[in-house]
């Protein structure tokens, strides 16, 4: 009676994880560490494999149309730049005039730095690209922490489509007004969303050009020309808490605030109300059932090798610096795991019976 009470024991625990499947389990999985019988291991593998050619497919579009765009955001910027540096020099007196030779080179290397940049962040995308299709071609599974961290890294947008990223049209008036502060910030806005579009790309897209008319000696005027991205939103911040009625604003943290700004896109997430229910909207449902059935009546109410610290809001200089070449190794290292060759995908594994029986 012992030994067949042992028996049931083991073949209860050597059961396949899958749900409602009753055979014993046969192999186990080096990607989620499950044992499986042999049909539901099949099942399962095919979507793994699926999953990883998925995300490969959506890295090599997102990397065409990054590369793309940013390029085009950069000679536009910088095309922009040359007209405007123009503008301050035909209304500069003769030693600005000798200088323009200065800013129009500064212009140049700083697309040229940015251009850089941006081939060291695709060598980066190509290097894990190269890792992801190197197992993908030889069927062999990548562990769960590397997969989700290349799906949040380059193929995060997957499952997004074109209705899914909006523009806010809400935009009160005095946000409105708040928000001219920008126009002198040339394209500070599609530098924001591309930086939100593109998250691989950010090292690129890191400054916006401030070409307004001011008072400037020569040698600041480099200084004068270029702004960082978060540099921006500071002085925005600062600009704000000089209005009584935006001054509750400015005190909001930096993502609040950039997630205020009428011209930043959003993502509205997907609504499948037969699949699955969003727990903030459940929350609100059941707020919202709760003053319905009452009789109250209510009324309505980045980081980069550009940015360095500075305590000034009129000196933040652009200086080249190594931070972002140690940065990106660090980056590096996060992605790099011990290589480990399997000629298969899984294990057989030996079961306690046929170990008795041996």
């Amino acid at each position: 009676m012992a030994s067949i009470t042992k028996y049931s024991i083991q073949l209860q625990t050597n059961l396949c994880i899958s749900s409602g499947c009753n055979l014993q389990s046969e192999v186990i999985c080096r990607h989620c560490h499950e044992q499986y019988c042999h049909l539901c291991f099949m099942c399962h593998r095919k979507y793994l494999i699926d999953d990883m050619q998925s995300i490969s497919e959506q890295m090599s579009l997102n990397r065409q149309q990054g590369i793309s765009e940013a390029i085009s955001f950069i000679d536009k910027q910088a095309k922009d730049a040359h007209e405007q540096a123009k503008k301050l020099v035909d209304d500069a007196i003769d030693r600005i005039i000798k200088a323009s030779q200065n800013i129009y080179s500064y212009i140049e290397k700083r697309r040229l730095a940015k251009l850089n940049r941006l081939q060291e962040c695709l060598e980066k995308f190509d290097k894990d690209a190269q890792l992801l299709n190197s197992k993908l071609s030889r069927r062999i599974f990548l562990s769960a922490d590397i997969i989700l961290e290349l799906r949040r890294k380059y193929a995060y947008n997957m499952f997004d489509t074109s209705s899914s990223i909006t523009i806010k049209s809400d935009c009160n008036v005095i946000q409105h007004k708040n928000e001219r502060f920008f126009e002198n910030y040339h394209y500070y806005n599609e530098l924001i969303n591309l930086r939100q579009k593109w998250v691989f790309l950010q090292p690129a897209l890191t400054t916006v050009y401030f070409p307004a008319k001011k008072d400037i000696s020569l040698d600041k005027i480099l200084t004068f020309l270029e702004y960082r991205h978060d540099r921006v939103l500071e002085n925005y911040r600062d600009y704000l808490s000089m209005n009584e009625k935006s001054k509750d604003l400015s005190l909001k943290s930096t993502d609040e605030l950039l997630n205020e700004l009428n011209f930043l896109s959003k993502k509205e997430l997907p609504k499948e109300i037969y699949n699955f229910t969003y727990i903030n909207e459940m929350s609100i449902e059941k707020t919202n059932e709760v003053i319905i059935g009452s009789d109250l009546i209510k009324t309505d109410s980045g980081h980069c090798d550009d940015e360095t610290s500075s305590n000034s809001s009129h000196n933040w200089q652009i200086e080249d610096s190594d931070d972002y070449e140690k940065k990106s190794h660090k980056l590096g290292e996060s992605m790099k795991i011990p290589e480990k060759q399997f000629e298969q995908d899984f294990q057989p594994f030996i079961t306690t019976e046929q170990q008795e029986e041996f």
